[in-house]
């Protein structure tokens, strides 16, 4: 077994958690399982007794920020994924993260490209994804990682290219990390912005080794709906961009995430 978590972040009762499971339970690198959730239920505890999963539980209510700074801390190993209830990891997902990040003794944290599925479709090419792959191929070129702190800023300067479900964070040199209760839905962005400020790479495995589901109960979804998102990522922006710009920035970026809201 590698040096390797899946922490599941678990919220009430998604109809797609027993997919997501068995996706992690069938890498080719195995690694160790755990779910964790600030809403425990019988149907919770049901799955994990099914699947031989131990469920960690979060008693403080903090905010979604506070349960994925509280599942992050529950892995012993050296590398952890956050993994998102509804989403489905590749069978190649923990070789080639793992085998990327070893690459390179200073990798902070490695992610993957994705796919998305919506409605029963999977799709590998919509406008979203193609803006996040032109916005992640100005800082890497045909490299795996980049280092240079010019690099990684201009990795997120332009909107968030990093797909949080497939992000595998390297704990022995970011021991204290913990994510902001200042965001609701960028909680990744700002998370990534402040990482790429220390010393280190950030390395991208160019293989959709991730399926993110979109659909109305999401809470991307909910984000959009109610302008949480467009008013964070206009407060991300800023701290990159004058404010002028940092608003037409933002009118921009929320046209690529419509196809989010089903209708």
């Amino acid at each position: 077994m590698v040096d390797h978590t899946f922490v599941i972040l678990a919220y009430k009762e998604s109809e797609f958690l027993r997919a997501c499971i068995e996706s992690l339970k069938s890498q080719t690198s195995a690694s160790h399982i755990l779910l964790s959730t600030s809403t425990p239920s019988p149907f919770l505890e049901a799955i994990c007794a099914d699947y031989g999963i131990p469920m960690r539980v979060n008693e403080a209510k903090g905010g979604i920020a506070a349960d994925w700074t509280f599942a992050y801390r529950q892995a012993a190993t050296k590398y952890v994924t956050l993994a998102h209830q509804d989403d489905i990891y590749e069978p190649l997902y923990v070789e080639k993260l793992v085998a990327c990040a070893e690459q390179q003794e200073d990798t902070l944290f490695a992610f993957t490209d994705y796919y998305e599925m919506k409605g029963g479709a999977r799709k590998e090419t919509t406008p979203n994804l193609v803006i996040k792959r032109a916005l992640r191929s100005l800082s890497y070129l045909h490299q795996r990682h980049v280092r240079s702190l010019f690099r990684k800023s201009l990795l997120l300067a332009f909107g968030c290219p990093i797909p949080c479900p497939s992000v595998m964070f390297n704990t022995s040199l970011l021991s204290d990390f913990s994510f902001s209760p200042d965001y609701s839905i960028n909680m990744d962005w700002d998370a990534w912005y402040r990482l790429s400020r220390l010393p280190g790479s950030i390395a991208c495995v160019p293989m959709s080794l991730v399926g993110h589901r979109l659909h109305a109960e999401s809470e991307t979804t909910a984000g959009i709906q109610d302008r949480r998102r467009p008013n964070e990522d206009q407060r991300m922006f800023a701290r990159m961009w004058p404010k002028p710009i940092a608003r037409i920035f933002s009118s921009v970026y929320e046209l690529g995430y419509r196809g989010n809201v089903e209708h």
